[in-house]
């Protein structure tokens, strides 16, 4: 079992943690559709009309709803957030730009993604069927965890695309990139998936299932920690305006 401060993958998921959904669901559940969800809708595909990356991700498939192995071009965030100081996110929080030492996702690079962590993912790629089940279930009952029962099913599944030996080298592969990438691009990466409207995306999810498989590593003295809360360093600043 990993409880979900070791496996914060999102900049501002220290912030959210006491915040949830409810538990609503929101596939809908076969309700008929709002005024509310036409709004969106429109917002949306507005938004997604200004960069062809935003509409992979505000248009693109759920977790629940992917049955494939997304590629690495796909997982890519759009330049423009390269440019960008502040973004909005959910419950009326900002990121604030704070590359450097503040940047989750260039730790996760550093931790997992250099040419001195191939045998640990070696390691992960030989072991049984089934043996990283628990980081599926992990995912399912606590990222998702305001999903209905349903969509928390859909998820683990997703999941487990990550857990064969394909998948295990894409998490890889994305881990690499981010070692491998300046500082500013990590910035990008920090921010996309966090946004209003990209919660149980596809990059969402492979970012939270990166940083999960990251403690495995860890707990299983595959890698050395060095994440940022290991070392004392601060993930991106996240805050509401006005309030913190």
């Amino acid at each position: 079992h990993m409880d979900k401060g070791a496996s914060t993958a999102g900049c501002a998921e220290a912030c959210e943690e006491d915040e949830g959904d409810g538990g609503v669901d929101p596939g809908g559940g076969g309700r008929a559709p709002s005024a509310d969800d036409e709004s969106r809708r429109i917002l949306r595909e507005a938004a997604a009309r200004t960069s062809s990356s935003l509409a992979r991700i505000w248009l693109g498939p759920k977790i629940w709803e992917t049955e494939r192995l997304p590629t690495l071009e796909e997982l890519r965030p759009e330049k423009e957030l390269l440019e960008e100081e502040r973004v909005s996110i959910r419950y009326g929080r900002e990121m604030v730009r704070a590359v450097g030492e503040r940047s989750h996702a260039k730790s996760l690079g550093e931790g997992c993604g250099q040419h001195e962590h191939e045998a640990a993912w070696a390691t992960l790629r030989g072991l049984e069927d089934g043996a990283l089940e628990a980081v599926a279930v992990g995912f399912a009952e606590h990222e998702c965890s305001a999903l209905g029962t349903e969509l928390r099913a859909g998820s683990r599944n997703f999941a487990r695309l990550f857990l064969s030996a394909e998948g295990l080298s894409l998490l890889q592969a994305v881990a690499n990139e981010l070692h491998g990438l300046s500082l500013e691009h990590c910035w990008a990466w920090d921010v996309v998936g966090e946004r209003h409207e990209e919660e149980y995306s596809v990059v969402w999810g492979v970012k939270r299932l990166l940083s999960r498989i990251h403690v495995v590593m860890v707990r299983n003295h595959l890698v050395e920690d060095r994440s940022n809360r290991a070392v004392g360093r601060r993930d991106c600043c996240a805050h509401t305006p006005g309030i913190c």
